[in-house]
């Protein structure tokens, strides 16, 4: 039995709003496709009235900044809605999550902008610098940094950890690059944006292409919504040459490189970031017991499928048995024991029979205990 059968097992009680879901990223598609795509429209019937009032279709536009925004409002509503004023609190500190390997860190600092200059020798257009004198791109670097970027509260913020909690993380990719690419529909028929002067079929080409990109990087980075932020600042970086179209092109390339190198963790779940909510550790690396938190309902018992073969494996190897052991330290006496050695069985078993080894043991404890938390979050106990 899989975690997400498990968790599916676990019936609500009360009036609480259901934790967040696959079917939460299609209210998120619905909500920003619905408030991006009907700002577009406005923008389109009636550019002269909003020109008037506010300007060119530009950053600095309050209707265009709205509609870049919308998946980040999206993705904030449906965070209030299922987790309250503390949950989007929890949420906005994945903004403070900066770490993750050096090779990702030098990408997006030499790598993006490397890309950017070859493609734009490639257009002969590599010596193109558009601001005289060169402090005039202070402002747009300002600009740059507050709208795209915020954007990424959506995409990476929500959709992509749902979307991990059912598909490998290259699927999960894809399926966001296609709607991603597709939200940005209408900047192609509005003057004054960029896209308006591009290529549509190398757009959305290389969309998909930082949609792959982006994913191992911010899994790496532990869901770090800031690192998915700089990545879309540094694609959108004003300082960079023209390099369109080729720029798509190349990041294609680089694109299958990062899937070849990252093959093992692209294909699997295992290392895939699936919670929305900033996870909350204490010092010694252990949740803490937190008063206002539901926890599960000692009458409720999941339905374990082959819980003998379960309970044999666990027993067959000691470091297994650990697992169960320091996962059930951590419940303070709220997970039933059957449950764990269920859901530890699963997780391990998605290592292909594997030895249970130290790196194992501290993915599946984390796995296990975030799996758990869910359910935990989706039973409370009546007060």
């Amino acid at each position: 039995m899989t975690t997400s059968e498990t968790r599916e097992q676990v019936t609500t009680t009360g009036s609480e709003p259901e934790d967040m879901s696959l079917r939460t990223v299609w209210w998120f598609m619905a909500i920003t496709f619905g408030l991006g795509w009907g700002i577009g429209a406005l923008l389109f019937l009636f550019t002269d009235q909003i020109e008037a009032l506010f300007g060119p279709v530009s950053g600095t536009n309050p209707v265009f900044i709205l509609l870049v925004w919308s998946p980040a409002i999206a993705g904030l509503t449906l965070v209030w809605r299922h987790h309250g004023r503390e949950g989007v609190g929890s949420f906005l500190r994945r903004l403070t999550l900066w770490r993750a390997p050096s090779p990702w860190w030098v990408f997006l600092l030499l790598g993006i902008p490397a890309v950017k200059y070859i493609g734009a020798a490639i257009n002969g257009t590599s010596g193109d610098f558009p601001f005289s004198p060169w402090y005039g791109l202070l402002p747009a670097m300002a600009i740059a940094l507050f709208i795209g970027p915020i954007e990424e509260l959506g995409w990476r913020g929500v959709a992509l950890p749902l979307l991990q909690r059912r598909v490998a993380p290259l699927w999960s990719a894809l399926i966001l690059g296609a709607f991603w690419a597709l939200w940005h529909a209408p900047s192609f028929l509005l003057s004054g944006t960029p896209q308006n002067a591009w290529s549509i079929g190398p757009y959305l080409l290389g969309v998909l292409a930082l949609s792959v990109i982006i994913t191992p990087m911010f899994n790496a980075a532990q869901g770090s919504i800031l690192i998915a932020a700089l990545f879309h600042f540094q694609i959108n970086g004003p300082a960079w040459p023209d390099a369109q179209p080729w720029e798509n092109y190349l990041f294609a390339l680089v694109a299958i490189a990062v899937v070849v190198i990252n093959r093992r963790t692209m294909l699997t779940r295992t290392n895939a970031v699936t919670d929305v909510l900033l996870p909350v550790t204490g010092t010694d690396g252990t949740e803490p017991r937190r008063d206002k938190t539901p926890h599960m309902k000692t009458d409720i018992q999941p339905t374990l499928v082959g819980a003998g073969t379960h309970s044999a494996m666990i027993e067959s190897q000691p470091r297994a048995s650990s697992i169960v052991d320091i996962v059930m330290k951590r419940s303070h006496g709220r997970w039933d024991r059957p449950l764990v050695i269920s859901l530890v069985s699963d997780s391990i078993k998605s290592f292909d029979g594997a030895p249970v080894q130290r790196f194992v043991e501290v993915l599946v404890v984390k796995e296990v205990t975030n799996e758990l938390q869910r359910i935990d979050a989706l039973c409370p106990v009546p007060s």
